[in-house]
């Protein structure tokens, strides 16, 4: 049987809770869920953090650590933290916690964050490549080296190369 990296996405930076009752908001359901993912197979979490009253995507950097500190202990998980952040929030905002943290994994959205959606009436949600450019330039400060997808693929010494198109 060939190996597979699963990545499960905990709650991700666009739904809402009144999109689905079983969206995790509180730390302690993102730890949860994180870790029932582990049991249920995955290597890796991929992390964004809510305000535990609102269930709004947050950068609270305290959040990110306490989630961070308790799926560590309850897992081998490897924790990919979210530069996409939330609808609104700055480039800053979105690379507070890996600055903070320095985690195994960050992900990096080199693409276009817009999906259509909008802050509010009237006002797009919009991602520039100069956002990517200084999520690149922190991220190389921190001495890390982000991969594109094919170079990640050859990392992971993954098969069906020749199969991926971009």
């Amino acid at each position: 049987m060939d190996k597979a990296i699963i990545t499960a996405a905990i709650t991700g930076g666009i739904h809402t809770p009144s999109m689905s009752p079983y969206l995790p908001i509180t730390p302690q359901q993102i730890i949860d869920d994180a870790v029932g993912a582990w049991q249920a197979g995955a290597a890796i979490a991929h992390i964004h953090v809510r305000d535990p009253e609102t269930g709004k995507p947050s950068s609270d950097s305290g959040l990110f650590g306490e989630i961070i500190s308790q799926i560590k202990k309850r897992s081998d998980l490897v924790v990919c933290i979210t530069t996409g952040g939330g609808l609104g929030q700055t480039t800053e905002e979105r690379v507070a916690a890996v600055k903070t943290y320095s985690p195994e994994l960050a992900s990096l959205n080199a693409g276009s964050l817009n999906f259509a959606l909008f802050l509010e009436k009237g006002v797009k949600a919009k991602s520039s490549a100069e956002q990517v450019e200084k999520i690149v330039r922190i991220a190389r400060e921190l001495g890390v080296e982000p991969a594109t997808s094919d170079e990640a693929r050859q990392i992971l010494n993954l098969k069906g190369l020749d199969k991926v198109r971009f």
